[in-house]
């Protein structure tokens, strides 16, 4: 019975030092490097396509180049404020007789096309 035993703390202490040393090899891994702000320029890119939408009356529609594709007609809608406290405006692009929703965003002063997280929804 005592070999057992030992046999079985052996075991044990051999799976509780696996867990430990995957435990720590996860959390080195998820530790972000440092980065110096000064070493590396901030290079800030225009979306010339999200600054032509904003810059677009309501409802009005328009043929542009867009993330789509080129010969775009875009339709832009409303501004409105996300959840993240952004000022946005949705649109529409058809291309190529397919309609697509997407968004745009300011940024602070610049204007970007937010990911696409409407498409695959019905409309």
């Amino acid at each position: 019975m005592i070999i057992q035993n030992r046999k079985t703390k052996a075991h044990a202490l051999v799976v509780i030092l696996a867990v430990l040393a995957f435990t720590a090899a996860m959390i080195a891994g998820c530790v972000p490097a440092k980065v110096n702000p000064e070493a590396a320029p901030v290079v800030t890119v225009q979306d010339a396509f999200a600054a032509e939408v904003a810059a677009m009356t309501c409802w009005t529609t328009a043929v542009m180049v867009s993330p789509l594709g080129a010969a775009s007609q875009v339709r832009a809608g409303d501004f409105y404020t996300s959840g993240l406290g952004q000022t946005c405006r949705h649109a529409t692009v058809t291309v190529n007789g397919e309609s697509h929703r997407v968004v745009i965003c300011k940024d602070g002063e610049q204007w970007y096309t937010a990911a696409p997280i409407f498409e695959g929804q019905p409309r």
